[in-house]
């Protein structure tokens, strides 16, 4: 007689774009870099402090975070925006309708 095995032992339910951004949130901690940072450092070749497997993982989780429709903001240390002001000297209260309504990073996925 075969018994059938519940899926939970085969398989993890996931949410996006939720799961990817706490896996790339953790891996801004543990290098203290950011993604966009990491990204762009990446595709220009420079060397980066992160150890193959991370570095793997960071590239995998940021495709599937931006497949996900992800919010690239939602991945930026607050601090990042709260004492500095933009080109126009807004704070950050005074920007945040802008940030969300202007995108200011362009990625291309193609469908598989």
């Amino acid at each position: 007689m075969h018994t059938q095995m519940p899926y939970e032992d085969f398989v993890k339910i996931v949410y996006e774009p939720e799961h990817s951004k706490n896996i790339l949130l953790e891996l801004q901690q543990k290098y203290n870099l950011d993604t966009m940072q990491f990204i762009s450092w990446y595709r220009e070749g420079i060397p980066l402090p992160v150890e193959a497997r991370d570095c793997r993982n960071w590239l995998y989780n940021f495709e599937i975070f931006i497949r996900a429709e992800g919010d690239i903001f939602e991945l930026l240390q607050s601090s990042q925006f709260d004492s500095q002001r933009d080109l126009f000297g807004q704070t950050n209260e005074n920007m945040e309708g802008l940030i969300k309504n202007q995108p200011l990073f362009y990625f291309s996925v193609k469908a598989a």
